[in-house]
């Protein structure tokens, strides 16, 4: 399904009836990344699923957003399809620091929250952005050399692999809101969440680590927090059965 929001073209789905559960993917993912969640649960609720601006089928945004303009655009897309209340907000990695603005700012209140791996703590060493950046810019100075235009792509490949940096290298156009997005340190703005939540981390996460989800679990009182062993950063593909257990219990 498509729709237009603030002249983007916005693809998601929309499957199932009943109280609504909305679900926001991570960085360099789209909406079929909760297929099986969609699957499971479309038979008792109501799931949408979008592809944010700049992912899977949704037009990029014309410029540099940060990540409230994310959470603004949520708002906008549910009133066009003429969505009010949400029974909980299922959001992973990047898409949780979307679910953090949007609760934190009082944009949109679910009933419920559900993190899994989600992004939106500094890490402690600073920021990616400037290995980022420190990257790119020599890798922009190496391929420059002579001789060396035909190994351009192959030389950038390895230096960003060289700083951990796969996300951003994929990124393409989007890559200034990328580096704008992951330097925005949300840590204070978890503690507003007062809404029933449930963590869901996998031990192996090498994104979002699992020390990240007990800084969450610390700052929301009352939240629950499941780790999953043999789960890495998207445990609600890698373990899906485990993760809808834990869900259908705390929804």
């Amino acid at each position: 399904m498509q729709v237009i929001v603030d002249g983007l073209l916005t693809n998601f789905q929309d499957e199932g009836k009943g109280e609504i559960l909305l679900c926001l993917h991570g960085w360099g993912a789209d909406n079929t990344s909760f297929e099986s969640i969609s699957k499971h649960f479309s038979k008792k609720y109501r799931v949408i699923r979008i592809d944010l601006p700049g992912f899977g089928k949704s037009q990029i945004p014309p410029e540099t957003w940060h990540v409230e303009d994310y959470s603004n655009f949520i708002k906008k897309f549910l009133e066009k399809i003429g969505v009010k209340d949400i029974h909980a907000i299922v959001a992973h990695s990047f898409g949780g620091r979307v679910a953090i603005k949007l609760i934190s700012k009082q944009i949109l209140l679910p009933d419920k929250v559900i993190f899994m791996g989600a992004a939106g703590i500094k890490p402690d060493i600073g920021t990616k952005k400037l290995i980022y950046k420190t990257v790119a810019k020599t890798g922009r100075t190496l391929t420059r050399l002579p001789g060396l235009k035909k190994l351009q792509t192959t030389l950038r490949k390895k230096l960003y692999a060289k700083a951990g940096a796969d996300d951003y290298l994929q990124a393409g156009p989007m890559r200034k809101i990328f580096l704008t997005t992951i330097d925005e340190d949300l840590t204070n703005e978890i503690a507003n969440i007062t809404k029933p939540t449930l963590l869901i981390w996998g031990e192996q996460d090498d994104q979002t680590p699992v020390q990240d989800a007990y800084v969450f679990h610390e700052k929301i009182i009352g939240s629950q927090l499941i780790t999953i062993s043999n789960a890495g950063h998207f445990v609600h593909t890698e373990k899906p059965n485990e993760v809808e257990k834990y869900m259908e219990k705390f929804l």
